[in-house]
């Protein structure tokens, strides 16, 4: 049987974080700094908690107060998680199927990373290139 492909071999390893008691404009800042559409959102033991994405805070920046608003408020409080040791197939598909931008990678309760869908198409295109090295040698 062919070795797995672990989800912990393609994720982004120690994404950013903020916790939920932040504001969504500080969010936002840290997202575009960092050029990243999602946020994990973590209590002080570094325990997942929800998701922000860049989506949510520019729907809600559209009403009046929204400049008040925490992370708490707007967080995905059960966000798609995953331990590290989860196949890269089963992940890649249920995103695909539930249409989710991100999966939180978990290690022991703890965030090891995120796995993006720009991780996945760089994933997907490096595996093709591989695969037609392959077929031309």
């Amino acid at each position: 049987m062919p070795h797995q492909k672990k989800i912990q071999n393609f994720m982004t390893p120690n994404p950013m974080v903020i916790k939920k008691d932040s504001l969504i404009q500080e969010a936002l800042g840290l997202m575009r700094k960092k050029s990243i559409y999602h946020l994990p959102v973590v209590d002080d033991t570094g325990q997942v908690i929800g998701l922000i994405t860049d989506r949510d805070i520019k729907l809600a920046s559209a009403f009046e107060r929204s400049d008040h608003m925490q992370v708490s408020d707007l967080m995905i409080k059960k966000p798609y998680t995953v331990e590290t040791v989860v196949s890269l197939r089963n992940v890649a598909l249920y995103m695909a199927e539930h249409r989710y931008g991100c999966a939180l990678v978990v290690r022991d309760g703890q965030l090891a990373g995120i796995f993006t869908a720009e991780d996945a198409m760089r994933t997907l295109g490096e595996m093709l290139q591989e695969s037609e090295q392959e077929k031309a040698a």
